[in-house]
């Protein structure tokens, strides 16, 4: 996992512990690789075990209708397990019970080191779409960012016509600060030009991140008059949507 900071201390137990989630430190990757826990999930770096469980929602076209990729077979899916465990940047989603793997993460900084400033991606099987997985998922990994490697801004993007993506982020907090037109190319026509894509731009700040993860018990976010209390992520009364889909990576 890159960072802008590290933390100042680690017990010695390895463990970082945080009112929103549990991270565990692990020795396996540079500078502190960490797992996070969710009420339901475990976010943990990728193994070379993992092309079953990446082809099982990769090869279905709904998971990757809006990537720059096409659905991968067995072979394909078990090179790019191979590939992330090499690769900070991805998170394997599991559920903690059984530990199926049912979606990915990515996570890298994005420009100088002192903007602080980190992009957000994610893929998730079709077959977890609607349990609240992939807001669980984001906001413990967005927790990470904001409470962990001081980060100050996260951005994402996707598609217009990605709607369960962009409602996402919505949900998530993030704002939608542009629409970017046609400012990307994965394939070509059939005349050889480029076929242009358009993406909407969102992000969220530490500050706003804050705010927003001030919300009720009930789930939902606050209005002008209610009493407030802070409510972690890992908690599932703290889930107030469905989970969607993916992003451009």
């Amino acid at each position: 996992m890159r960072t802008a900071r590290q933390p100042s201390a680690i017990p010695r137990d390895g463990v970082l512990r945080s009112s929103k989630a549990l991270l565990v430190r692990t020795a396996t990757r540079d500078p502190v690789p960490v797992i996070l826990r969710t009420t339901q999930l475990i976010l943990r770096p990728f193994t070379a075990d993992d092309g079953p469980g990446l082809h099982s929602y990769l090869c279905q076209e709904r998971a990757v209708h809006y990537e720059p990729y096409g659905v991968q077979d067995e072979q394909a899916a078990v090179r790019l397990a191979a590939q992330r465990a090499q690769d900070d940047s991805y998170w394997a989603v599991c559920l903690e019970s059984g530990g199926d793997l049912i979606g990915n993460l990515y996570l890298a900084a994005s420009g100088p080191e002192q903007w602080r400033t980190w992009e957000l991606g994610y893929v998730f099987n079709p077959d977890r779409w609607g349990q609240g997985y992939a807001t669980q998922a984001c906001r413990g990994l967005l927790d990470h960012v904001f409470q962990n490697l001081w980060g100050h801004r996260v951005l994402a993007e996707c598609s217009p016509e990605n709607i369960r993506s962009w409602a996402l982020l919505e949900r998530l907090g993030f704002r939608r600060e542009g629409h970017v037109r046609a400012g990307a190319s994965f394939a070509s026509g059939a005349d050889g030009e480029p076929v242009w894509h358009d993406s909407y731009l969102y992000a969220v700040l530490d500050t706003e991140w804050e705010s927003r993860t001030r919300i009720l018990p009930t789930g939902r976010l606050p209005r002008d008059g209610d009493q407030l209390g802070v409510c972690s992520s890992s908690s599932v009364a703290c889930e107030s949507g469905s989970g969607a889909l993916s992003t451009t990576r």
